[in-house]
């Protein structure tokens, strides 16, 4: 049986035990999830820049393949009317000559 001055040893134990060890350890981590945070504020900072640098990119090549298709629209007008100049017999005649 454990007598009250045997008690109080043994919970100061403990209490030291948790000072000594257990506390240091906590403020610790604290600080590396403080410092974690922080990093992490950091790259989302930087992944909100590249996010808008990829929406610019985007934005760039829907406007060179909206282009391409409307070039290619107006080949295909161009390629037709030629065709429609050269099936006509005199002018067809005149264009095989050069």
């Amino acid at each position: 049986m454990l007598t009250k001055k045997d008690k109080e040893e043994v919970t100061e134990m403990i209490v030291d035990g948790i000072r000594e060890v257990i506390m240091p350890t906590l403020e610790n981590m604290s600080d590396d999830i403080r410092d974690i945070k922080t990093r992490l504020g950091s790259v989302e900072t930087r992944l909100g820049t590249v996010e808008t640098r990829l929406d610019v990119v985007e934005r760039k090549l829907d406007n060179v393949i909206d282009n391409q298709l409307e070039d290619r629209v107006t080949l295909r007008i161009y390629q037709q009317r030629l065709g429609n100049i050269e099936s006509i017999p005199s002018i067809a005649h005149q264009l095989r000559k050069k």
